[in-house]
């Protein structure tokens, strides 16, 4: 599983840890709130969101076949220490956790 972050820090990008990161659950996630949770060398660092809008990839073309991934990528609303800024996110899961 690839998951990498960078934040930043008083001396420019940081690495970070992903502790917790929001899986595609639904569908219909549009209006869904979560939140990631980031382990930097400053400490603890969340950022809410909320999803805005999302379009889906069902690997190339539409594939329902087990073992398959749903993408989706859609615009989400972004809160980071009281920062508001709206921007891209990508989710995904399993076929068979959403059919």
């Amino acid at each position: 599983m690839f998951r990498e972050a960078w934040v930043t820090g008083a001396d420019g990008l940081v690495g970070a840890k992903v502790l917790d990161s929001p899986w595609l659950t639904s569908l219909d996630c549009v209006g869904e709130k979560w939140t990631v949770d980031l382990d930097t060398s400053d400490g603890l660092t969340q950022i809410h969101g909320e999803t805005l809008a999302v379009s889906y990839s069902m690997g190339m073309g539409v594939n329902h076949a087990p073992g398959s991934f749903v993408l989706a990528h859609g615009m989400g609303r972004f809160t980071w220490d009281g920062e508001v800024a709206c921007g891209l996110i990508e989710r995904s899961a399993p076929i068979e956790a959403l059919v």
